[in-house]
């Protein structure tokens, strides 16, 4: 009695063991709207019109035709080509999405890398603390507020210093070129000139551009540049009508109205005023410098 029921119970495990078995795609199953994909190291049905993703398990012929049956029935009459034509237009969509999403994160890195070189910059540090500080430093941020994968992806930032150097370049020949644009479409503008020496006792020109943009007057940098050592100055080397910066000038647009020494007649007439209005005055001066420096 013992011997039997031992043998049912052996006989029943037998059959109830289940063995998955994987089924594999078939180039045929594309007659029925079907072409394959890999999930997870396991071969699936995707459906082409839809882009339905079944189980390996509904790989069979009946299965797929049911699914064509049931959901496209418009599409029950399709050759074969048709359906080859919409597995290769599914095929090609995934190509696009992954190079938009590669494109994307490149996009993202080269931004970033704009981003940290104009704060760099802007701060007047040298161009090597981006690659030996910062990005070190910003992937054991987030390594360990994001994890791993999130600082891995900091790699991506070119911050190298010849990068750096690139894109403090490319920058401001940008600015540059926004700055012409601007002054070539403004009804009018103005220059302003002047010779200032550096802490190195370097002379070096500097020239502000006054100009109308969009109905406001806007004032901007123009451009700073070294002096040779035998350049001149005074008042025959600016204002000469037959030689020097006036003249040159005038033979681009000789309808200019030329003003020499601004700056030096402003001084000169701030001698004279009044101590309370002069006053007034140097505070003025030191705020717009202290505005014009930050």
């Amino acid at each position: 009695m013992s011997e039997e029921n031992e043998g049912d119970s052996t006989s029943s495990k037998k059959g109830s063991t289940h063995v998955n078995k994987r089924r594999k795609f078939s180039e045929e199953y594309i007659t029925f709207g079907f072409t394959n994909i890999n999930v997870n190291n396991e071969e699936r049905p995707q459906c082409v019109i839809c882009y339905e993703i079944l189980s390996n398990e509904s790989m069979k012929p009946a299965k797929l035709r049911r699914h064509l049956q049931t959901r496209h029935t418009d599409y029950l009459t399709k050759s074969k080509q048709f359906f080859e034509s919409k597995a290769a237009e599914l095929e090609q969509s995934k190509k696009l999405i992954k190079k938009t999403a590669i494109g994307t994160n490149n996009e993202r890195a080269v931004t970033a890398s704009y981003q940290v070189s104009l704060l760099v910059a802007k701060s007047g540090k040298p161009h090597t603390i981006v690659e030996e500080l910062i990005l070190p430093a910003a992937k054991i941020m987030v390594s360990a507020m994001l994890g791993d994968k999130a600082s891995n992806e900091l790699s991506t930032v070119s911050l190298s210093n010849n990068t750096f150097k690139n894109r403090i370049v490319e920058m401001s020949e940008n600015i540059k070129e926004q700055l012409i644009s601007n002054i070539k479409t403004s009804k009018f503008y103005s220059l302003q000139l002047d010779e200032s020496t550096d802490i190195c006792n370097d002379a070096n020109l500097l020239a502000y551009v006054r100009y109308e943009n969009h109905n406001t007057i806007t004032e901007d940098f123009l451009f700073c540049i070294s002096l040779p050592f035998n350049t001149t100055d005074g008042a025959r080397a600016m204002s000469g009508t037959r030689s020097g910066l006036q003249a040159r000038l005038k033979t681009i647009n000789s309808s200019i109205i030329w003003h020499h020494c601004c700056i030096h007649r402003e001084a000169l007439a701030a001698k004279n005023m009044p101590e309370k209005l002069n006053e007034v005055l140097r505070d003025i001066v030191q705020v717009v410098n202290l505005i014009k420096a930050l």
